[in-house]
């Protein structure tokens, strides 16, 4: 079945920020890179040949960092609204959050302890806002 023109308008609108931003983040590290070129600190002198390697290694590279924040952004605007609670995976979605904040409440040892610190009662509080607040 094919989509219609209205379908492809409604998923292009829920990733233009996404859009937006790989191209603000390609643009940034692709001038800083060129900076860094020229930059009189820079000792080694490079051909154009691996001036192109370089950037296009330096793209690749950013381009996978980019998916990786933007898959931790998704994962933030997903729990953004209280919405997801009214809908059956909303309970699932509410179990994972209880058994988190049970995880970093009751666990001795968890993961964030290990950083030291107020990291643990500042992963606490947040958890805990997500998982028991409402509308």
């Amino acid at each position: 079945m094919r989509k219609s023109y209205r379908q492809y308008i409604h998923v292009f609108k829920k990733i233009k920020p996404f859009l937006y931003l790989g191209i603000l983040y390609l643009v940034i590290s692709l001038i800083i890179r060129t900076i860094f070129f020229f930059h009189p600190i820079t000792t080694a002198s490079f051909s154009f040949f691996e001036i192109i390697k370089v950037l296009f290694v330096g793209l690749v590279n950013d381009i996978f960092v980019f998916i990786l924040a933007s898959a931790i952004l998704a994962l933030y605007f997903l729990f953004l609204s209280d919405s997801k609670y009214r809908k059956p995976y909303g309970y699932i979605i509410f179990g994972a959050l209880l058994l988190f904040f049970l995880y970093i409440w009751l666990i001795p040892n968890n993961i964030f302890k290990q950083y030291g610190g107020s990291v643990t009662e500042v992963a606490l509080a947040f958890v805990g806002i997500k998982t028991f607040s409402s509308d």
